[in-house]
């Protein structure tokens, strides 16, 4: 194989620890930073559990310093740079990689996998309370999940803490179908809008391939 690129363990090491930006110069505190650091990073996971701070903010403070949350939201909810889906996990990543998001969003649920079998029955026995969320949404623009009604012909159901939270799983999956996203949040509470709504004129729309996507 030519060109092949060979790396000693400790030069990858710190490659990977320089690239995570854990070391070497930071980016300015600013808008300006947190988007490079998104330059390097592509995601940063999103948990609204705290113990000292919510993850996404010690992740950018840890990397950048001092710097002003207020920032991450203008980038977020006013800018629209950024957007929250589901990456590894629920997390914000940039609008300029929507392109890899919407193949995951199209392919959601498809296959002959037992979960996946499970989620396209549960959602098409519960398409009334589907199209009521969506048509909500045309009407009223954004809205938070206790707004909406519970128009399902069958509970979610589950062993966890979710069971019976209905409205929140049909959210859940529209989201993932790329249906809707999340337009902002009030405290921790995600608000709901149409993705079309979501997303800027500017939002690249490749239509990428599975092989494309993973390189």
């Amino acid at each position: 194989m030519k060109n092949l690129l060979t790396l000693d363990p400790t030069t990858a090491r710190r490659l990977a620890i320089t690239r995570q930006r854990l070391a070497g110069p930071r980016p300015p505190a600013d808008a300006q930073g947190i988007m490079e650091l998104f330059d390097d990073l592509r995601c940063v996971q999103i948990d609204p559990i705290r113990a000292v701070e919510r993850t996404q903010y010690l992740v950018l403070w840890s990397r950048l310093g001092a710097y002003d949350p207020a920032a991450l939201d203008a980038l977020l909810w006013k800018e629209r740079r950024l957007f929250e889906y589901w990456a590894h996990a629920a997390s914000i990543v940039q609008i300029e990689d929507f392109p890899i998001y919407w193949r995951h969003m199209r392919d959601w649920a498809t296959g002959d996998r037992p979960w996946s079998k499970r989620a396209r029955a549960w959602m098409d026995e519960n398409q009334a309370m589907r199209d009521h969320i969506l048509l909500e949404l045309e009407r009223n623009g954004p809205m938070m999940p206790k707004e909406f009604r519970d128009e399902s012909n069958s509970s979610w159901r589950s062993s966890g803490w979710t069971n019976g939270d209905t409205v929140r799983h049909m959210l859940a999956y529209l989201w993932e179908k790329g249906e809707i996203l999340v337009s902002g949040r009030k405290s921790t509470t995600k608000i709901w809008d149409l993705r079309e709504r979501v997303l800027p004129d500017w939002t690249p729309r490749e239509d990428l391939d599975w092989p494309e996507v993973v390189y």
